[in-house]
C-alpha cells in the first residue's frame, strides 16, 4: 500500500501565497527591498523546505522576470517541481529550469534539453514575466549574447515562404553543414 499526500485545494494555496506576501516574513522584507531598488535578495535565512513557497509568492506579487539561483542542480530540480505545484497551471508557462551542460559532457545532449535551452533564451528575449531556476554550476555555462541571438533567430511557419536559399544560408550561419543523407 502506498500513501499519497493530498494537495491543498487551489483557492487555499492561492490564499496562502497571497498571505505570505503581506505578513512580516522574509518575503515581505524581499518585496520591500525590491521597492527600494535593490535588485537581488537572498532567502537563505529561511528553511529550505519553505523557499519554493516563498519564491512562488514573491513571483506572484511582482510578476516580473525573476532569476532564482540555487546551490546545486538537484536543489534547482526539486524547487522546479515544487513551484509547478505552487504556481499552478495559470503560471506554469512562466516557469523555466536552466540546466547546466556539465551533465552532458562525454555524452550526447538530448534534443529535449537543447530545445528547452533555446525556448528559455527566446523567453528571456521577450521580456515577458518569467521565473528561471538555475544552479550556481549552470550559471557558469556559456549563454549566447542577446544581440547574437536576435541576429541569428529566424522562424519557419506553416504556410510561410522563407525562401529556400535564405533558409540554407541561415542554417549554415548557425553551424549546420550540407551532407549526404545519413541513415542508421
Amino acid at each position: 500500500m502506498t500513501a499519497t499526500l493530498a494537495r491543498p485545494p487551489r483557492p487555499a494555496l492561492d490564499a496562502l501565497l497571497d498571505r505570505l506576501a503581506g505578513e512580516r516574513t522574509p518575503l515581505s522584507a524581499a518585496l520591500a527591498a525590491f521597492e527600494r531598488g535593490i535588485r537581488a535578495v537572498a532567502l537563505h535565512e529561511t528553511i529550505p523546505a519553505a523557499r519554493p513557497a516563498l519564491l512562488a509568492a514573491l513571483y506572484r506579487a511582482r510578476r516580473r522576470p525573476t532569476l532564482a539561483i540555487l546551490p546545486t542542480p538537484d536543489a534547482a530540480e526539486r524547487a522546479y517541481a515544487d513551484l509547478l505545484c505552487y504556481l499552478g497551471e495559470a503560471h506554469a508557462g512562466d516557469l523555466f529550469l536552466h540546466r547546466g551542460r556539465e551533465a552532458a559532457f562525454g555524452s550526447i545532449e538530448s534534443p529535449a534539453e537543447r530545445s528547452a535551452r533555446i525556448t528559455l533564451l527566446a523567453a528571456l528575449d521577450s521580456d515577458a514575466p518569467l521565473l528561471v531556476l538555475t544552479s550556481v554550476a549552470a550559471l557558469r555555462s556559456y549563454v549566447m549574447p542577446r544581440p547574437l541571438l536576435r541576429e541569428l533567430r529566424s522562424e519557419l511557419r506553416v504556410g510561410g515562404e522563407p525562401g529556400w536559399e535564405a533558409t540554407i544560408r541561415n542554417l549554415h550561419r548557425l553551424g549546420y553543414e550540407r551532407t549526404d543523407i545519413v541513415g542508421a
